[in-house]
């Protein structure tokens, strides 16, 4: 069989829900933006450093970015319809680009003597033809599988996060085979060393050649494609990318947090109806038990995918991030934000009445340093806040599930501060009326009728009040709530 008709039959082969979170400052203050509350002591004063290096032109670069990745995604839906066309094989571009390669490599195995001279150039150069089809057959296997992710997102099977990434994007709507060309894999490396012999010294030039030579022994051929796209600094960025680029290009979103998130709540509700029953074992929200939740369910891994994407129980946190503690009581010059803001008092640090005039593009300039991984000031500092942010998230909508469930759709409610026919000032005032109602039965209320209204057991326990099933009346004790609460799991026990 020769050269070409082993190349061509290889071808062949080839081509076969919760609201909004609320965060309290003080108490239950309510902020309708939506994040956690217990973030104020622990990162209030641990925020972004070297933000000011951001450029006062974000809005415009944001928007041509997002023009730029719209573009790239119409280019890689391009893609995928002439995979589909050709069956799930690559486009014709690339195996016109193959069979020149193979047409190159043909004279010089012809033009290989006779003898076992001989035998070694034909195999060498039919080891250079096999390497370049197994490595098409990768490149087919990767971009196909794209095809396929991008099908299974489609019918709903997977979920594609909201992060957009403009390399990753770029990458993705650049590998069709029309922008393939063919280079070796040490073609770039060869170039910056010759590129460095320019400038170096004789004894420099001379391990500088004989590594080139090393290099050029050992580089074949391989597909890559050249792209072009703006980066998050501003600057236009022109590489060339090979197989080894073709990554992780369609973040997916994790799952899997939604259904931590389900398990927490329907433990913390289970907790709440022993509570509200005034049964053993029953308590109200546990904020250490919570944290340990949102560590096993947010990480290194899926944080980005947390910041972006929607799971269920809030938009997604890069859209209530503004008012979060984290962010007042910093100074201007870490943020990188314009003095025009610091009147309230004007001393140079963000306050949370300054925090509320900040304009649309400054935020998002501090938005995306948290959110982004990609974004040149997303230090290992300012990945340990985001990362601590997005679990104080977990945390505070777990806590607000708990407190909806425990006391009553109507707790956290703001758009209507009417309870027991009283208008209340603020939310704040309003969930402490429903707490004091709730954890108080009326002196000639049975326990049928407190827990039917909404009553906790648990609660009024705390405040020394605890059923007498004997008497059949509710008593007061003189001890500390969980004294007293104690004391009414045991007369618990002894009943059973």
């Amino acid at each position: 069989m020769n050269l070409e008709t082993q190349y061509k039959n290889q071808n062949m082969a080839e081509k076969t829900s919760l609201e909004q979170q609320l965060v309290a400052f003080k108490g239950y203050t309510a902020d309708p933006q939506g994040v956690a509350a217990a973030a104020k002591e622990r990162a209030g004063i641990s925020m972004i450093e070297g933000l000011k290096d951001i450029g006062a032109a974000w809005g415009r670069r944001k928007q041509k970015i997002d023009t730029q990745n719209e573009g790239y995604e119409n280019n890689w839906e391009s893609t995928r319809k002439k995979m589909d066309e050709n069956l799930g094989s690559l486009d014709i571009d690339y195996w016109d680009k193959a069979t020149q390669l193979a047409e190159e490599i043909k004279p010089i195995y012809d033009a290989c003597p006779t003898g076992q001279e001989g035998n070694k150039c034909r195999q060498k150069e039919m080891m250079k033809l096999n390497q370049f089809i197994n490595h098409t057959s990768e490149v087919k296997k990767t971009i196909g599988g794209y095809n396929e992710l991008t099908k299974k997102i489609e019918s709903g099977e997977i979920s594609k996060s909201n992060y957009k990434d403009p390399r990753k994007i770029a990458i993705l709507g650049s590998i069709d085979g029309n922008k393939s060309t063919i280079g070796g894999v040490n073609d770039t490396e060869i170039a910056n060393l010759t590129e460095k012999m320019k400038s170096a010294s004789a004894e420099e030039k001379t391990a500088l050649r004989k590594k080139i030579e090393t290099l050029k022994k050992s580089n074949p051929e391989e597909y890559g494609w050249d792209i072009t796209y703006t980066d998050h600094s501003g600057n236009e960025v022109n590489e060339r990318v090979t197989l080894k680029d073709l990554d992780d290009l369609i973040p997916k979103r994790d799952d899997d947090i939604t259904n931590k998130m389900m398990n927490a709540k329907n433990t913390t509700k289970l907790d709440n109806s022993n509570y509200k029953e005034g049964e053993e074992g029953g308590h109200a929200f546990d904020e250490n038990v919570a944290r340990t939740n949102s560590q096993d369910a947010v990480n290194e891994e899926n944080l980005v995918s947390y910041w972006h994407d929607d799971f269920g129980f809030g938009e997604p946190l890069n859209t209530r991030i503004t008012d979060h503690p984290a962010l007042v009581n910093m100074t201007y010059s870490d943020l990188g934000l314009d003095l025009k803001y610091d009147t309230e008092p004007k001393d140079g640090i963000l306050s949370k009445k300054e925090m509320d005039k900040i304009g649309d593009i400054d935020m998002d300039k501090i938005i995306n340093v948290l959110s982004d991984p990609t974004n040149p000031l997303h230090t290992e500092k300012i990945e340990r806040l985001s990362l601590e942010i997005a679990r104080d998230d977990f945390v505070n909508n777990l806590r607000k599930e708990s407190e909806i469930d425990l006391w009553g759709d109507e707790y956290w409610n703001s758009e209507d501060l009417v309870y027991n026919e009283v208008t209340y000032d603020n939310l704040a005032a309003k969930q402490t009326a429903i707490k004091e109602h709730k954890s108080t039965p009326g002196p000639k209320e049975t326990l049928p009728v407190f827990l039917k209204r909404g009553g906790v057991v648990g609660a009024a326990a705390k405040k020394n009040i605890f059923w007498d099933d004997g008497a059949k009346e509710w008593r007061v004790q003189e001890m500390s709530g969980d004294e007293m609460y104690n004391k009414y799991l045991e007369s618990l026990k002894k009943t059973t």
